[in-house]
């Protein structure tokens, strides 16, 4: 894999660092193919609980695609990546793992949707956060369906049509984020999240995170439905069994 991409495992938690400073760690072919087999391997190691994704250096955690394969009108490495993309976040979307976004710095553009699609969202709380592409002439087009999900439709065009930055502390009111923290925070609290995470039966986390990604754009009843199924099959598995003794026996679980 490619070294623009880095993976540290750190106890029971993987680190995918978007290692391309200098580029403002973009999004090129290479980066997202080496993202993308990280969180496969991931996803296949009973000794990772979670993954933490994050970029290099302290400026920026993602300016999104790297523009340079559109270089000169050669259209074809773009595509390539916009599909290879949209793999990614649909990977991420039903990914049964938790995924923490360590932010770094500034999130713009195609890092935006990287850093929606996880689950918890720690940031520096001087980073910023916009939709840069049309003032090149694009329009963040990919990002589009996790903007809808996390933000209103007037504050979101205001965002787009403006190009105006949301602070980190604007992004915790508007639940883009989980929490701001400053710059000397921002590993320990990146650690408490997954001490917390490592607490809680993973395998109530698997199923959970499984069930509420097939929920999306079910109708009431039909989620309802899904959901009671979800739930008996979940209270049948040993883990579950295992954490209802527990709680009557007023003792720790066993795991």
């Amino acid at each position: 894999m490619t070294k623009e991409v880095l993976c540290e495992q750190k106890e029971r938690a993987m680190y995918i660092i978007i290692n391309r400073e200098k580029r403002r760690n973009a999004l090129s072919l290479s980066v997202l193919d080496a993202i993308t087999g990280h969180f496969y391997e991931a996803l296949k190691s009973d000794d990772i609980i979670c993954v933490c994704i994050t970029g290099s250096g302290d400026k920026i955690f993602s300016a999104g695609a790297d523009l340079t394969m559109g270089k000169n009108g050669k259209l074809q490495d773009l595509e390539k990546a916009t599909e290879k993309y949209s793999s990614l976040l649909k990977l991420m979307a039903v990914y049964e793992k938790p995924i923490i976004a360590r932010v770094n710095g500034s999130c713009m553009g195609g890092g935006l949707g990287i850093m929606l699609s996880c689950d918890i969202v720690i940031a520096r709380d001087d980073a910023v956060f916009w939709t840069p592409e049309p003032e090149i002439g694009l329009f963040p087009m990919m990002i589009g369906p996790l903007l809808h999900q996390h933000i209103g439709d007037k504050i979101l065009m205001d965002m787009i049509l403006t190009g105006r930055k949301i602070s980190s502390h604007e992004a915790v009111r508007l639940g883009l984020i989980t929490k701001a923290v400053s710059p000397s925070e921002l590993d320990s609290s990146v650690q408490r999240a997954i001490k917390a995470i490592e607490a809680r039966s993973l395998t109530a986390i698997r199923h959970g995170k499984r069930a509420f990604a097939r929920i999306k754009g079910m109708d009431f009843e039909s989620a309802m439905d899904y959901l009671r199924d979800a739930f008996m099959e979940l209270v049948s598995t040993d883990d579950a069994k295992e954490g209802i003794r527990a709680f009557f026996e007023k003792r720790g679980l066993k795991r």
